[in-house]
């Protein structure tokens, strides 16, 4: 019995919550040079709580597209990927 070859997947998508968010910490780099708080991240991005803010975060951090440093309030980092460029850190 022949089994059907799999349709190509397209490649994954990252849920609107995490998308939006980076999207926002991108642009808050861009245009103030700093990483926004998670409040403003909750703001700009229409999330419901701050703690659903804060879980997109771990994930997006666990898939080490961002760091966070624990106890700082702008303490988002972004993590450069293969080919990025940074024009405020020369790199």
């Amino acid at each position: 019995m022949d089994v059907p070859a799999k349709a190509p997947s397209a490649p994954p998508t990252r849920p609107w919550r995490q998308a939006a968010i980076l999207r926002v910490i991108r642009a808050s780099y861009e245009r103030d040079g700093r990483p926004p708080t998670i409040k403003e991240l909750q703001d700009a991005t229409g999330i419901s709580t701050t703690s659903v803010v804060a879980y997109n975060l771990r994930r997006l951090q666990e898939q080490g597209l961002i760091r966070i440093d624990d106890g700082m309030s702008r303490g988002i980092r972004l993590v450069l990927q293969e080919g990025e460029t940074c024009p405020l850190c020369g790199r």
